[in-house]
């Protein structure tokens, strides 16, 4: 018997060291030139790949396994390579075969790949002939850690107006695959899409400008009765190489400052935001908000009211949900909460928003799961609330950081 569990024990530790993490064998590039192929520093990993290669995000049947995925800077034409040092031997190993790593990959591998260095050489020299598609609506500025000024512009390309930008965007939307959750790729003949590219724009040495990819942002076009839209920020991403660089926040204030000067917006929405653009779309909110009649600091103690949602709807196509929140992050700016005099009814207002669900009334609706007891709805409010107070202080300190 101990021979038999030994022997298990064998071929399980042998079997193991061909598995792999997908997040760790996938390396990422945006090449500008051929020396960046080399380069290591230029190279990153995915925030995720359970979407291409399962809920553990695992791949077996290798040892030392590299997967190379490098897009051209500008063009993003895209050349993957598969590395390994050792490939499980079914024959050896009780007809267990390798995982099909192209076969998963699929859905991430764009039209007209490429698959071998010299060709992908060929498209790297090509890039610098690359302009944008669309309509350079906005330019803003940012200081490098250098101290070289950057220059970037977004673009509004459409798929009907700008032939090539249907293929382009196939490339370009293989990106999200990799860093946004449950992401799918959306239905470009539907007109009611808004695209907005970002690209850092740089002289050469010639004195002409080459546009590098920084990333995009769609938005839908919802229709609301009778003669309204609602749009929604429905997919953004930036390329790890240039996030923290506050890309994000610019591009979001800008496209939702965009939608306001249309007349016909009942309110702006953003589609299942991540607690990082969640973040980022409070920050906008707020600093948008803050000088606003309805939330001068005199009023913040009143509680939310609906005059506060009617002037955010009016001047900043907020929705409710969204308007509370900014006035709970605003009065948190306002509250001492190291003064329980001060701190004390913030808390009990949040709590008591936050309790609406445990109602009665809400209950009787929506029967899925029994009331909790006074005592386990305390627990959960007061989890709810410090996971709130978690999310808002950071806001809170950006805004006194930049003086609002």
């Amino acid at each position: 018997m101990k021979m038999v569990v030994d022997g298990m024990e064998a071929l399980k530790s042998n079997i193991d060291k061909y598995m792999c993490n997908a997040n760790e064998s996938v390396h990422l590039k945006m090449i500008r030139g051929v020396s960046d192929l080399e380069d290591e520093s230029k190279a990153f990993h995915p925030d995720m790949s359970h979407q291409i290669f399962g809920e553990k995000e695992q791949i077996f049947g290798y040892q030392n396994l590299r997967i190379n995925i490098y897009y051209t800077a500008c063009k993003l034409q895209t050349f993957v390579e598969l590395k390994y040092s050792d490939k499980i031997d079914p024959k050896t190993h009780y007809e267990i075969k390798p995982d099909d790593v192209m076969s998963n990959m699929k859905e991430v591998i764009p039209p007209g790949c490429c698959w071998s260095v010299d060709q992908f050489t060929h498209q790297i020299q090509c890039d610098a002939s690359f302009l944008p598609h669309g309509e350079m609506v906005h330019q803003y500025r940012r200081t490098a850690k250098t101290g070289v000024e950057q220059v970037f512009e977004m673009f509004n390309p459409s798929i009907a107006r700008y032939p090539g930008f249907k293929e382009y965007h196939d490339r370009m939307q293989t990106l999200m695959m990799w860093f946004i959750d449950a992401a799918s790729y959306i239905d470009v003949d539907d007109d009611k899409w808004e695209y907005y590219t970002i690209y850092e724009k740089v002289s050469d040495e010639t004195g002409k400008f080459v546009y590098y990819f920084v990333g995009y942002c769609t938005a839908y076009n919802f229709y609301a009765y009778p003669e309204h839209c609602r749009p929604r920020i429905a997919q953004f991403i930036v390329i790890p190489t240039y996030q923290r660089q506050g890309h994000a926040t610019e591009t979001v204030d800008f496209i939702q400052k965009r939608f306001l000067s249309r007349s016909n917006i009942r309110d702006i929405c953003v589609e299942d935001p991540s607690e990082n653009f969640q973040r980022i779309r409070d920050y906008i909110d707020c600093k948008n908000s803050i000088n606003l009649d309805c939330f001068h600091p005199d009023k913040l103690s009143n509680g939310y009211s609906s005059d506060m949602f009617k002037e955010c709807n009016e001047k900043l196509k907020l929705n409710k949900r969204q308007s509370r929140r900014v006035y709970e992050i605003i009065r948190l700016k306002h509250t001492n909460v190291l003064d329980e005099k001060s701190y004390k009814p913030y808390r009990l207002e949040v709590k008591r928003r936050l309790n609406q669900p445990f109602s009665a009334k809400a209950y009787m609706k929506n029967m899925k799961t029994l009331m909790p007891s006074d005592e386990e709805r305390c627990k959960i409010l007061e989890k709810e609330f410090c996971e709130l107070l978690e999310a808002y202080l950071p806001i809170v300190e950006r805004l006194k950081r930049d003086g609002l």
